[in-house]
């Protein structure tokens, strides 16, 4: 049986699929939204958390965490005046923790 990722290597991208592809890293290639994602990836947090945790405003955190969500990367729930924000799925962890494995084995000098 193939894994996901031959059948990919083995499909060309284009059209939109491609373009939805782009936009995906397009967003994740902010340090920000990345730091934010992997906090959310730790679980559940409404803003003032994530503020707190990377010392930025409410405004600009909601700013980011507003281009993760129409990124589809996380999902919002409204608890009377909090923001609550999840992981849109589990493949947003698979897709940082494979871009932080391909990061260190690049840093260690790759294949030889």
């Amino acid at each position: 049986m193939s894994s996901p990722l031959r059948l990919l290597r083995r499909r060309e991208l284009g059209g939109d699929e491609l373009g939805q592809l782009c936009e995906v890293f397009k967003t994740l290639s902010d340090p920000t939204r990345l730091r934010l994602l992997t906090l959310i990836g730790d679980g559940e947090s409404c803003v003032h958390q994530l503020c707190a945790r990377i010392g930025m405003s409410q405004p600009a955190v909601s700013h980011q965490l507003r281009l993760l969500r129409v990124a589809h990367l996380v999902r919002a729930r409204r608890a009377g005046r909090e923001v609550f924000y999840a992981l849109d799925d589990d493949h947003v962890m698979e897709l940082v923790e494979l871009a932080r494995s391909h990061a260190r084995h690049a840093r260690a000098g790759g294949r030889r």
